[in-house]
């Protein structure tokens, strides 16, 4: 077993990236600028169809199909025999940078697949130790280990929320490690009376001088960490890119220090932060073709490719939470949508907006949400 604390030093970024190029778990290249590439994970998306929640009896019953305290103990257990014998690796962080909302979380991944304990390091903060020792949230990932119940042919996430601990066996798609730990938090932030949002945050210097900060909802595929890496303004800022909380009042916290994007496509002139950011030997691609020479090819890489960017390594990016939201804009995405823009001119037609607006899940939301018709972009 080797433990890491994310952020705590240099060597420990130094530490895991070594361990991702000799695992044996998913190939690993390294790109003509030093950024390493998971060139193929079989899993390309996060498996909602094969995600079930630990019946523990909720009297409001669960959204997801569910599966036994007992399946699941009977099955984690299988699993946690499969580590002891490979060998594990334990990261250790926190979501959030704000230290009374920090959460404090531990992700134990097997040995055979550094290259997930590698990229959650990129964008977890320090371990917080305001609760002690222990971490609020757990996430054990395993990808070697697959549903028996379906003879090792699907892969499998388990959601114990009394817990507060996500087991993922079966894929080695990067999404279910970060999902993982913010699934959890989401549950935290609504039990303690906020609102966990899939939302980037952005500063935004205006032509008269005013600095306003903006909340930009929207489901994955729809434009959301293109909008918040875009410049707006004078000047602008990029701060959160995927999940924020709104607290009463305005406050907004965010959750991680750095950013998890689609890069298929992309260019300098049409994301030039993220054009930057994936050039840094500290970052991490995944699905990204590259040529003979190690040059990424993003024209002709998959669909939800994507890269995982340190904070650092994105020009002007502060990531924080704020004081007090001034807009928030609501990204649908939907070929019938008339008109194109609207303003909300009451916190009622906006809030009726934002419970009603429709969109269209695209492939960086998985197999079960590509174009399928979806309410609360949120």
């Amino acid at each position: 077993m080797r433990r890491y604390i994310a952020n705590d030093a240099d060597d420990v970024a130094q530490a895991l990236r070594e361990l991702t190029i000799r695992q044996w778990g998913n190939p690993v290249r390294e790109t003509a600028s030093g950024a390493l590439c998971i060139t193929q994970t079989e899993i390309k998306a996060r498996s909602a169809q094969h995600t079930v929640v630990v019946d523990h009896g909720s009297p409001l019953g669960y959204s997801h199909p569910t599966i036994s305290v007992e399946e699941s103990r009977e099955l984690s257990a299988r699993a946690l025999e499969r580590m002891d014998e490979m060998g594990t690796v334990i990261l250790e962080g926190s979501i959030g940078n704000v230290p009374e909302h920090q959460v404090s979380t531990m992700l134990t991944v097997g040995a055979d697949y550094v290259n997930l304990a590698a990229m959650q390091e990129t964008l977890w903060f320090p371990r917080s130790r305001k609760n002690g020792e222990n971490p609020d949230l757990r996430v054990i990932y395993l990808p070697s280990f697959r549903d028996p119940r379906t003879r090792g042919r699907k892969p499998l996430i388990m959601i114990d929320l009394p817990d507060a601990t996500t087991w993922v066996f079966g894929s080695g798609y990067f999404g279910e490690a970060k999902m993982g730990g913010l699934r959890m938090w989401d549950a935290l932030q609504y039990r303690q009376g906020n609102l966990a949002l899939h939302a980037g945050l952005k500063r935004i210097k205006t032509r008269s001088g005013a600095i306003k900060h903006v909340l930009i909802i929207g489901l994955s595929g729809t434009g959301k960490t293109t909008t918040t890496f875009s410049r707006q303004g004078a000047e602008s800022w990029p701060m959160q890119d995927d999940f924020v909380a709104l607290l009463p009042g305005g406050y907004a916290i965010g959750t991680e220090n750095g950013s998890f994007a689609k890069v298929q496509g992309i260019t300098e002139e049409s994301e030039p932060a993220i054009w930057h950011g994936v050039q840094q030997p500290g970052t991490y691609l995944e699905n990204v073709v590259l040529d003979a020479n190690g040059i990424p090819d993003f024209s002709a890489s998959h669909p939800n490719a994507r890269a995982v960017i340190r904070a650092a390594d994105i020009p002007g990016m502060i990531p924080t939470g704020v004081e007090q939201i001034d807009a928030i804009l609501i990204l649908n995405r939907d070929d019938s949508i008339v008109p194109g823009v609207a303003r909300m001119r009451s916190a009622e037609q906006a809030a009726a907006y934002f419970m009603l607006g429709e969109s269209t899940g695209t492939s960086a939301g998985g197999k079960n949400e590509e174009g399928r018709k979806m309410r609360v972009p949120g």
